[in-house]
């Protein structure tokens, strides 16, 4: 049967086109699929930070109960594992552990005293000071690991933006590969301020205006970056520029049009907000470039 291939954020799943073809009629697209996991942004921001502080804090108690086994273990303890006492937050209470701890560990080392007490408790405080150590160089790994999380969640936050200027139409190579290129040749990347506002940057340095200094909006700097690549098809003809192509459907509109609609919305050109709805459109095929 033939298949219908689907793209959800850039995951591809496909169809049956007998299943496409009915929900075009009764208006409603179901799409069941184990392999296939959507969530919307704050649930997904949720999820992600749920992850994190479980992995932080079972990190924390793991690092309680190895600290605790390994003291008795060194220190030839005959005594019950402490407990590692959990707060209302999830959280090792360390105040009330530290407690349960002493109250084991107290009797061990009375009954320990007479033999070499003093070289017995630097021992002691040498695995301590040894296991605190190691916990702490856990707990950094665990920070560079959701840093790093963080700064390819940037990236692709950044490339899809990039990519959401780029035609669909007219290229000789495939968009991410238009996109790849014009970043390898001309370090072209994008910031954003605190209002969501998109900043251009060209080997790190502000894109501006040589005549009137203001930034290159990305919607004109971006076809000139792709035409000076050679990477655009000879035109045979026909209109050009932002026009509508001949024979295109009804419902799709032009770029100057969706920005006055944008603006009656209350979003600025060039904010986050504007290009996610830019590429949004474009998948919808209601907005060409």
């Amino acid at each position: 049967m033939e298949k219908i291939k689907i793209n959800i954020g850039g995951v591809i799943t496909e169809l049956d086109k007998e299943v496409v073809s009915g929900a075009l009629e009764t208006g409603e697209l179901k799409i069941e699929n184990e392999n296939l996991v959507i969530y919307d942004k704050p649930s997904f921001e949720t999820y992600k930070k749920n992850i994190s502080d479980q992995e932080y804090k079972k990190g924390r108690i793991e690092g309680v109960e190895i600290f605790s086994k390994q003291v008795k273990k060194d220190g030839g303890f005959e005594f019950e594992n402490p407990k590692v006492i959990i707060n209302d937050s999830g959280n090792v209470d360390f105040e009330k552990t530290s407690s349960e701890f002493l109250g084991k560990i107290k009797p061990a080392l009375e009954s320990k005293l007479s033999i070499e007490p003093s070289k017995k408790i630097q021992e002691l405080e040498a695995d301590k000071s040894k296991l605190l150590s190691n916990y702490q160089t856990l707990e950094s790994e665990f920070t560079g690991f959701k840093t790093s999380i963080a700064q390819k969640e940037t990236q692709v936050k950044k490339d899809s933006t990039l990519l959401s200027f780029i035609p669909e139409k007219g290229l000789k190579v495939g968009r991410d590969i238009a996109l790849l290129a014009v970043k390898s040749k001309f370090g072209l990347d994008i910031t954003f301020d605190d209002s969501g506002q998109i900043i251009t940057t060209k080997n790190g340095v502000q894109i501006k205006d040589d005549k009137t200094l203001q930034p290159v909006p990305l919607k004109d700097l971006m076809p000139s970056l792709i035409k000076e690549l050679d990477l655009f098809i000879p035109e045979s003809g026909g209109n050009g520029g932002n026009d509508e192509p001949g024979g295109g459907s009804s419902n799709q509109t032009t770029y100057d049009k969706f920005v006055d609609d944008m603006k009656k919305n209350g979003i600025d050109e060039g904010s986050m907000q504007f290009a996610e709805e830019m590429q949004k459109r474009q998948k919808a095929g209601t907005l060409k470039i």
